[in-house]
């Protein structure tokens, strides 16, 4: 540990700063770390975000605990100043077009190499759901801004049986 003062108080500011911004990035809607990770199956990619510098991955919907449940993570390999990851459950309607059911956003900047998951779930009710993602990310070195880019699945079919 240094002896300088001044150079112990930066380090204490530099840490409480890392700690708040930990607690901050556990307490977002939806938003975590681990290694764990989905496929890219049946998934439709857009913009030049996704698969670029950060990978995101998103999982068809799937049925859980009598939720539907959408799933995305997202890995950067090098210093990320900002990312955010959204990931959506819609839900087909009559007329063949999605709508929205629900959202949540992870705000927090992944660490290099770990990484970031953010889930979304809804009642479970019969239906033809997707899961779709918007991400956006800023690196360290981007001097002109950052990249953006969306993705979504197929889409899946939950029948009654399945939400029972």
């Amino acid at each position: 540990m240094p002896t300088d003062p001044r150079i112990r108080r930066v380090l204490a500011c530099l840490a409480a700063a890392v700690a708040l911004t930990v607690t901050l990035a556990a307490e977002d809607s939806g938003c975590s770390s681990s290694s764990s990770g989905t496929s890219d199956k049946g998934v439709t990619y857009s913009g030049n975000v996704l698969l670029g510098r950060c990978t995101q991955r998103i999982s068809e919907p799937y049925v859980t605990g009598g939720r539907i449940t959408g799933y995305a993570d997202a890995v950067c390999r090098a210093a990320v100043l900002r990312h955010e990851l959204t990931v959506i459950v819609d839900k087909r309607t009559t007329n063949g077009s999605w709508a929205e059911q629900r959202r949540a956003a992870c705000r927090a900047a992944p660490g290099i190499n770990v990484t970031k998951k953010a889930t979304v779930a809804i009642g479970c009710v019969p239906g033809f759901y997707r899961t779709r993602i918007t991400a956006s990310v800023e690196m360290l070195s981007d001097k002109n801004g950052g990249d953006s880019g969306q993705a979504h699945t197929s889409g899946v079919a939950v029948n009654k049986e399945q939400c029972a």
